[in-house]
């Protein structure tokens, strides 16, 4: 005898097609399909894959889950095929064919001794340290900008920034180098402080002399 409509001869056994109704008959589906779907309406479904659709009828593939109705890949699983469906708060890294989904790290941690300690984009690793690039945020991470760099700028706003040198503006992002104070916007260079490369650039009523070249009245 023949299979029904729904289904199809598959090495002498009837096995149900894609989509069909298969209520009562969970395991007759046939190959990489499976039966799923809420009591009642049961259908034989393959596996989403990730970034495919996921409801009660689509199931995610082993590896992902279902995040707002789209496969999402789960922490420390393949992404290699699908670089850009990790779940949220995570980032396919590693060496080429082996990228995993993984947290990246965060300024201050360890990174590059192991090829999936990768650091966020705002900061690069440095010594086995994940520090924060020039220009970017480092609110909660102030000690942690990159060498030469400092933590600088209102609560809640604040970048890894280089002091100003005497001569340049400053302001909240623009902090003055040891030895100068900002005045009415620009770096100037204190009492006693070394002259010798901006001579011109003392504070009102000092003058760059001696064999030290130091501010003095």
């Amino acid at each position: 005898a023949g299979c029904e409509p729904r289904s199809d001869c598959v090495n002498y056994e009837c096995k149900i097609k894609e989509d069909e109704d298969c209520t009562g008959y969970e395991d007759d589906c046939a190959a990489d399909l499976q039966c799923v779907g809420p009591a009642g309406d049961k259908k034989c479904k393959g596996l989403s894959p990730p970034g495919g659709k996921c409801d009660a009828h689509h199931l995610c593939e082993e590896g992902s889950e279902c995040v707002s109705g789209v496969c999402k890949i789960k922490n420390t699983e393949s992404c290699a095929d699908y670089p850009d469906q990790c779940k949220p708060g995570l980032s396919c890294v590693g060496p080429a064919g082996k990228e995993r989904c993984k947290e990246l790290r965060l300024p201050g941690e360890a990174c590059g001794k192991d090829p999936y300690w990768v650091c966020e984009d705002r900061s690069t690793c440095t010594g086995g340290i994940c520090k924060i690039d020039e220009g970017e945020s480092c609110d909660s991470y102030e000690t942690d900008c990159q060498a030469g760099l400092h933590c600088v700028g209102p609560a809640g706003s604040k970048q890894c920034k280089k002091p100003s040198v005497p001569g340049d503006k400053c302001d909240a992002y623009h902090v003055c180098e040891s030895g100068s104070s900002c005045v009415e916007g620009t770096c100037k260079i204190d009492d006693g402080g070394s002259c010798s490369a901006y001579p011109d650039e003392c504070k009102a009523g000092l003058s760059c002399v001696g064999a030290a070249r130091q501010g003095t009245v």
